[in-house]
């Protein structure tokens, strides 16, 4: 047996993969797979690599607050190097890469943004979102070569930067990591989009 060939071989292969990694990655390995029945409501997630909560958004048709549809809410991401969430349309429901939405968020000390996304759908909402003291603040993206205007909205929410209630990213004075930081990102519309996690290793984050 060539030890060696097959530990070459494989070190080839990893070297043009990356890890799907989030705290929470709900549907989202596989557009088009089934998903029902699953629901995550009132969690807090930390310290997770890439996001916080990769998850699908729920139908625009439904009222904020009173969804029929939406099994994700009242969550909470901080000191995630990355963005706190990610949200995309399910393909395989009816209306959803038309307009999909997503609310009743809190993100917070973020390396990236609270909300940060760039993918596939004409319109996508973000409602109800508090933001404190990200990077980034908060970027929504939509994408895709299609006749409809494509357009994205952040209502009803909230975004805070430091103040003397907040903890201090370097409390004792010392040398530590620091970033200027922004409430807001501009929004692009690219001609194509990303998939919720990257299926291969690439030099620019998720929202370029």
């Amino acid at each position: 047996m060539n030890v060696f060939g097959v530990k070459r071989r494989f070190t080839k292969l990893a070297d043009n993969m990356v890890d799907r990694e989030s705290c929470y990655s709900i549907c989202a390995f596989t557009d088009a797979a089934p998903c029902t029945k699953t629901t995550v409501i009132n969690s807090i997630v930390a310290g997770c690599p890439y996001a916080g909560f990769i998850a699908p958004g729920y139908s625009c048709a439904d009222p904020v607050g009173a969804s029929t549809t939406n099994v994700f809410k009242n969550n909470v991401a901080h000191s995630i190097n990355g963005s706190g969430f990610g949200f995309f349309p399910l393909v395989n429901v009816p209306g959803l890469t038309a307009c999909f939405q997503a609310s009743d968020i809190k993100a917070y000390k973020c390396d990236q943004a609270g909300v940060g996304q760039l993918t596939e759908g004409d319109k996508a909402i973000i409602s109800n979102f508090v933001g404190v003291d990200n990077t980034l603040g908060i970027t929504i993206n939509t994408a895709g070569e299609t006749d409809s205007l494509k357009s994205t909205i952040l209502k009803d929410s909230f975004i805070y930067g430091e103040n003397s209630d907040i903890a201090k990213d370097c409390p004792t004075g010392a040398n530590c990591w620091c970033h200027d930081k922004m409430g807001h990102m501009s929004v692009v519309f690219p001609r194509t989009g990303k998939t919720p996690h990257n299926p291969s290793a690439s030099p620019r984050p998720v929202y370029k």
